[in-house]
Order: structure tokens, then C-alpha cells, then sequence
């Protein structure tokens, strides 16, 4: 979930660009310790995009190869498609557009050029799609108008295709650690876990040692947590563990949140707000994705509607809830599940 500015910027690194019409996920370079299966946060890749944001490859083919026909290959799995072609002008150069994948993950491409029946690749680069919500801030006082509560069936796993939820003959303990920039926020946290133990029918336990909580929500700040550097407000994730068959089992989740912004407290602010940060951050510990109607707090964007859960995601919060059923014996395995961030300008 992430929460900044309109303003267009573009990243630029060697020939690939990201056409955007905000500003981009910041790129974590980090690289992850062989074996480590926890969550990092964020995908690690060349390029971090939003699902279906404008990817825009630009560059230049060798002299031989000018005015041939330039193709941009990506590989999904065992599959590659065409997603962009054209040709390059006289001196070789050439621009082409395609749309990220709606689907979070890592994604390879080719560029290849041909003419005169040669053909070679001139450049492979990798996107990484990861989810972000952004909005603009506001301040404003208007009371909140009525909104719809959106269409019941717009909410997704957010592990994809494949299910992961808590086991609900547990409770889930939690804990907070860190200090808080706002009063509020104990009740705040309270208030969202509490709404989202009614639409889940899950259990939420406080517990003091946070060594022993299941669910850790920590404030932070980018100097101990580099993911939150920049406009990065906070993220959430889990990990689980998962069978060859069946759901995955979540493990453990957090939520990060970057004490050192400003943003109203609460949950009847119309627009910002650390309420639908919290609401939000927590249902992806949860096993919840984003949503494509405004409607939503799963929505991937913050927009001018109050911090209310709407009719996806209560339908989604069922779907990963104590409804489902008990996990009946242990499962082998375990994976990890990318974290959604939350960017906000000050």
C-alpha cells in the first residue's frame, strides 16, 4: 500500500525506462542471505512497478541492424509472449510500451531486433511487480460522503492464485514495539484488530514479549529498516508454510510502520490516515491482496473515501477467516510471501 505524490517521475537505468504517472517503488538492493525464508519486504530486481503500470524500453540497435523490427519477449513460467514491438528508426534507436502484469512477481524479458532474416537479442533486463497504493494527502474537514461498499467479489489472495491463511483454532498473539509518533495509536491498533477479528472470526492476543507474538507490529524508522527509506511509510507480509496440496498455513506476519511521518490518526479522516494504514497493512498479514475498486481498503491506492472495510474485503477477510476450517495436521515446508509497502509525502 503506498501513499504518494502525483508528481511523474522516471527512473531511469542504462536503456530501460519506467514511464509513470507517480513516483516509483524505491528499489531495495539488499540482496537476501542464501536460505533465509522469512519475507524481505519488497521484490528484489532491476525494476520494482505497480500491476499494470506503463513500462517503457527505450534504446539503441548496432548500425547493421537499423529500421529492423525491435520485440520485447517476456517470460512467465515456461511461457514467453510478445508484449511490445515495432522498429527502430535509422540510427537504431527505438521506443516501445507495454503494461507490467497484474500478477506480482519477477518477470525476465529479451529485447531482440531483426532484419535482412538475422535476428539477436540486444538487451534482457527484469521487472519485479509489486502491489503500492498511492493517493494524494489531504487535510481536509468536508465530512465523509456516503460511499458504496463495492462489489463483494473484488478482493484476491495475496499470495496470488494460491490460498494462505491463519489457523483459527489458534489465536494470534501480537505485539507492538517501538514508539509511536501519535497518542492514539494503541487504540488505533486495537480498533483495526478488533474490526478485522469481527470479519474474520480470527482470534487477536495481546502478549508483552514480543519474542512470543505470532503477529509483530513495530514502529521503526528507514535508519533500523532500510525498506521504509524515502516516501516508504510502512508494509506488511507474512510467511507460510505450504503443502504440496491444499492452503499454506501463515506462520508469522508483521507490519512495519515509519514512525518518523505525519499522517492523521484514527479512522474517520477522509483520505490519509494511520487507521487505513493499519487496516490495510494488517489484512495483507492476514493473506488479503489488493482490490481493484475504490470501494476498498484493499484498493491500491488511497483515495477520498472513509477507513471503512467495504463488501470485497469483508468478503475476502471470510475467505481466509475461521469459517474455512481448522488446519487438521501439520504441513511441510515453507515459503515466503512478498510485503505490500505504504509510501506517504510529508
Amino acid at each position: 500500500m503506498k501513499i504518494s505524490d502525483a508528481v511523474t517521475r522516471l527512473c531511469a537505468v542504462v536503456a530501460i525506462v519506467l514511464a509513470v504517472a507517480v513516483a516509483p517503488v524505491p528499489v531495495d538492493s539488499t540482496q537476501a542471505s542464501p536460505g533465509l525464508v522469512e519475507s524481505t519486504g519488497m521484490l528484489r530486481a532491476a525494476f520494482q512497478v505497480d500491476p499494470g503500470q506503463t513500462v517503457t524500453v527505450r534504446g539503441r540497435v548496432p548500425a547493421a541492424l537499423a529500421r529492423g523490427r525491435v520485440t520485447v519477449l517476456r517470460h512467465d513460467g515456461g511461457t514467453t509472449a510478445t508484449v511490445a514491438s515495432g522498429r527502430a528508426d535509422a540510427r537504431g534507436r527505438y521506443v516501445l510500451e507495454t503494461h507490467a502484469p497484474l500478477a506480482t512477481g519477477s518477470y525476465a524479458h529479451d529485447v531482440r531486433v531483426a532484419r535482412s532474416g538475422k535476428a539477436r537479442t540486444v538487451k534482457r533486463f527484469t521487472i519485479s511487480v509489486v502491489s503500492g497504493t498511492k493517493a494524494p494527502i489531504t487535510t481536509t474537514t468536508t465530512p465523509a460522503p456516503t460511499f458504496s461498499q463495492g462489489d463483494p467479489n473484488d478482493w484476491t489472495y495475496l499470495g496470488g492464485t494460491r490460498v494462505a491463511r491463519w489457523d483459527p483454532c489458534s489465536a494470534i498473539t501480537w505485539s507492538v514495539t517501538g514508539t509511536a509518533p501519535y497518542a492514539e495509536a494503541s487504540t488505533d491498533i486495537q480498533t483495526a484488530l478488533d474490526r478485522l477479528a469481527t470479519a474474520t472470526g480470527l482470534r487477536f492476543v495481546q502478549v508483552a514479549d514480543a519474542g512470543t507474538s505470532t503477529l509483530d507490529i513495530t514502529w521503526t524508522n528507514a535508519a533500523a529498516e532500510p525498506r521504509l527509506a524515502g516516501t516508504v511509510v510502512g508494509l506488511g507480509g507474512f510467511s507460510s508454510y505450504a503443502p504440496p496440496i491444499g492452503p499454506s498455513q501463515i506462520a508469522s506476519g508483521y507490519v512495519l510502520l515509519d514512525q518518523e511521518h505525519t499522517i492523521p490518526g484514527g479512522f474517520t479522516t477522509v483520505g490519509s490516515s494511520w487507521g487505513k494504514v493499519l487496516l490495510h497493512e494488517t489484512s495483507h498479514a492476514l493473506g488479503l491482496g489488493h482490490a481493484a475498486g475504490i470501494e476498498q481498503i484493499m484498493y491500491p491506492q488511497v483515495v477520498l473515501s472513509p477507513a471503512e472495510l467495504g463488501a470485497g474485503d469483508l468478503t475476502g477477510l471470510a475467505a481466509v477467516g475461521a469459517g474455512q476450517g481448522c488446519f487438521t495436521s501439520p504441513v511441510q515446508g515453507r515459503t515466503s510471501v512478498q510485503a505490500r509497502t505504504v509510501d506517504y509525502v510529508d
